[in-house]
This record gives C-alpha cells, structure tokens and sequence, in this order.
C-alpha cells in the first residue's frame, strides 16, 4: 500500500479544501497510471490535476465537494453504510477492470475513501506514483480492504448489534467481493436487523435447583437421553453444522471453555481464526446447560440471538449455538 508517511522525497498535504500530493520530480511520476487516472476521474477515482511547483510535480485532489466516510459514519443509517459498502465493492472490481493501476497506490483508509453525499457514490484515491519494492498482488489488496472494513464496522456505534458482526463475518469469510456484493443488495443484513428487533435475546436465568426436571420437547425427545441413564445429568455434546471439518465437542465436567486456544484442550477450535482464543463457556448443572460469552470479539449466539457477555442464558438440546460465523447444535447423548 502506498503510504506517504513512509516516502521521505513525497509530500502528502491536506486541507479541507483539497490534497496535493509532492513529488521530487517526473521519473517519480507514473504516467500510465496518470493517464488512466484521467479517463476514470468521476467515475471511480477522485480527480487528480498535475502541475509544477518549484521544480517538483503537483498532483492535486480537490475534495471540498465530497466527504470521507471517516468523517460520515456518524451520520449515516446501517441501511446507507450498507449502500456505500456496496458501491465500494463495485469500485473496487472497476479498478480491476481498468487494468494497469498498482493496487499499493490505491487507498483503502476511510479517511481517504470520499462520498458523494448526493449519490451516496464512493470515490477512491489513486496515487500515481512510481512502485518501490515488490508490487500487491489482488488477494493482498482484498485482504487489505477486508482489514480496513472490520476497523470501521467495530469503531462504528452499531458495533453491539448482530448485523454488524454478520457484515463482518462475511467480509471476513474469504467470500468473493461480487458475492459480498450480492449479499448487500439482497438487503440480507438489513433484514437481520429486523429479526433482531422481533427476536431479542433469550432472557438470562438462573441455574434451576438441584432435581428440578424440564418438559422435554420436540427435540429433547429427538436427541433426548436414552432410557435408564442414572440421575448423574445428562451427556451434552456440541455438533458442527456445516462446518468446514467434522467437529464434535463432549461437555465433560462441569463447565467447558470454547476458544481457538490450543491448551482449551476438549474446547479447542483451531479451524476458524475469526473466533476468540477465550469465546464462551458452557456450563452444565444437573440436566441444564447455560452458556455464557466471554467478550468474544464476533459474539456468540444461540438461535441467531447475540448473547450479552458475561451472561449465563439457558440453552436447550436442539438449539443452534453460533461462535461468530461456526454453527453447532448441542444434543443429549
């Protein structure tokens, strides 16, 4: 990635007006990608003008007409970040469609990507600059903006509620940038907002007395204990739905710790890098199981309901548990 905080010979100056970028001279100047910077100019990329400066080249930005999603997201809806996400995908496979501009020379930071507010259309910044060094291939460069949009989803003020961390799971997935797009037009995580307003989250309980016994239900009864287990409590094992490897995860003892930690032991998950070393635990008193998130940073959820850290929720055989974007049922042995 291009940074001018790290070329000493190229000034990087910014006002609210406009930014021009110094160089020391034309052989710093990358003239195709200048060239293509002109034909795009509006359509995806911020207009740059050269000009002179006291033996140097200018190239100058204005910026007074836009503003940058850094200094947006406060004011917007979840529903228009998603509309600019969106379009900022779009820009991205327009810049590989144009060919011949250096991806390193492509900024990605919020500050650096402007909005027209009328349009909610989103303008990149392309630095024309000679490459130093080994160039970004495509997948450093989609790994990069993949980086930069977890930053200001978990900076942003929705960053308590479950869309937000299912946009970012799948950022996060390695899901094509065209499938990410599809999944945002199709309103998929705007209509997670609304299950979330018609589904809270299951109450916190306390742990029942000792003896107390439940009503078995549809799928205790499918999953239920088999006839004649002694009074000890029941057998609860985690079973990966959908996971990339077969998975099962015996609940022995009292209480089992869920992470990628490797020294969790029986509650390790090494395949999924996007859940915390120290996620949730699972607690098992007499024949009821709670679960509780221990401030993981993609959540825990039980039924697709975020799970408030900290506190122990009842979770029942059947139910789906979710640690950030891995799915599990917990059945009765």
């Amino acid at each position: 990635m291009y940074d001018p905080n790290m070329q000493t010979d190229v000034q990087y100056i910014r006002d609210n007006q406009k930014i021009n970028l110094l160089l020391p001279d034309e052989e710093s100047l990358d003239q195709i990608g200048y060239k293509v910077l002109q034909n795009t100019s509006g359509a995806s990329l911020l207009c740059g003008y050269k000009s002179g400066y006291n033996g140097r080249v200018k190239i100058t930005y204005e910026i007074s007409k836009y503003t940058s999603l850094d200094g947006l997201l406060a004011q917007l809806s979840f529903e228009q970040l998603c509309a600019i996400l969106c379009d900022l995908l779009a820009v991205v496979e327009q810049v590989y469609d144009i060919g011949f501009l250096q991806y390193e020379n492509v900024s990605l930071k919020p500050e650096d990507i402007f909005i027209d507010c009328n349009r909610l259309k989103v303008l990149l910044l392309y630095f024309p600059v000679k490459a130093r060094g080994k160039l970004e291939s495509r997948a450093e460069f989609e790994n990069r903006l993949r980086q930069e949009v977890h930053k200001l989803l978990h900076g942003s003020q929705w960053i308590t509620q479950a869309r937000v961390h299912m946009l970012d799971d799948a950022f996060q997935s390695g899901a094509s940038l065209r499938e990410l797009r599809h999944q945002i037009q199709e309103g998929f995580f705007c209509k997670s907002s609304q299950q979330e307003q018609n589904n809270p989250p299951p109450p916190p309980a306390p742990a029942p007395p000792a003896g107390e016994q439940k009503n078995p239900g549809f799928f205790q009864k499918l999953f239920g204990k088999k006839a004649g287990r002694d009074s000890r409590g029941a057998g609860f094992t985690l079973v990966g739905v959908g996971t990339p490897e077969p998975i099962s995860i015996r609940i022995l003892g009292a209480e089992l710790v869920l992470g990628k930690n490797p020294q969790l032991g029986a509650g390790a998950i090494m395949f999924n890098r996007t859940i915390s070393r120290r996620h949730c635990a699972i607690r098992v008193q007499g024949n009821a199981c709670f679960l509780t998130d221990l401030g993981s940073a993609n959540g825990t959820f039980i039924n697709n309901n975020r799970l408030t850290p900290q506190v122990a929720y009842p979770v029942h055989v059947g139910d789906r548990i979710r640690l950030a974007n891995s799915e599990f049922m917990l059945v009765c042995e």
